[in-house]
């Protein structure tokens, strides 16, 4: 099933807009966190986390709504072959960070895009309330398990879907790759850290030490306005 699915079966029982309500009280930005996560991520004690994406279609006469693209959808893209040749080029049964990209910038000129959700791979039935979820650094960390492998996941005619194993850590590709699906915080770079420590100082440098000298010519100023 792909997430959508997932947490539509849960949204048979819970209403979607009581549940952002009661989420709001503690997590920021509950709307977009309930969009992207799947309910069993935070609610079970699952395990082994990855993330999967799959293709979503744009809804007509909207403006930033998707959903998960249909076998037909994707069918008419292939000529008759099979949809997983439509980002395995070479038929490996491994998509690279090459053919991430490739198939991203496909993607958009059909009005589709590659969505990713943290998905568990070992799946438990209990339900509970586990207190790491608290804790944004479960997924909002630097280098995180599920972020360094993850999957495309394809419809199939009969109504389930086929994964693809992608390249490790091509997922983080946020330029390229995956440009509509990233989470903040997942990657951090040195030297990108300096870079912007230098631009805050330097910002920081010119009106304090502009205040600084001001303060030690005080004196000379007042004595030159008592002349004037």
């Amino acid at each position: 099933m792909s997430g959508e699915e997932i947490n539509g079966k849960c949204a048979k029982c819970h209403d979607t807009r009581k549940i952002i309500q009661s989420h709001s009280k503690w997590l920021t930005q509950a709307d977009l966190h309930i969009d992207s996560l799947l309910c069993i991520t935070c609610h079970t004690g699952s395990k082994d986390y990855v993330i999967t994406m799959t293709i979503e279609s744009h809804l007509p006469g909207s403006q930033n709504a998707f959903k998960t693209a249909t076998y037909e959808e994707l069918a008419k893209l292939t000529n008759g072959q099979d949809i997983a040749s439509l980002i395995d080029l070479n038929g490996d049964n491994l998509v690279s960070l090459q053919e991430l990209r490739e198939f991203n910038h496909r993607l958009r000129g059909q009005n589709m895009r590659l969505w990713g959700m943290m998905t568990p791979e070992v799946v438990t039935h209990s339900y509970q309330i586990l207190e790491n979820r608290w804790d944004c650094s479960f997924c909002h960390a630097s280098g995180p398990k599920a972020m360094q492998k993850s999957f495309v996941a394809f419809p199939e005619k009969n109504g389930g879907f086929a994964r693809l194993a992608v390249e490790k850590g091509a997922i983080l590709d946020i330029l390229y790759g995956t440009p509509d699906f990233y989470m903040l915080g997942t990657t951090r770079s040195t030297a990108l850290n300096i870079v912007g420590a230098l631009i805050i100082v330097a910002g920081l440098s010119f009106p304090v030490g502009h205040g600084f000298f001001r303060f030690l010519t005080r004196k000379n100023r007042k004595e030159q306005d008592h002349e004037a």
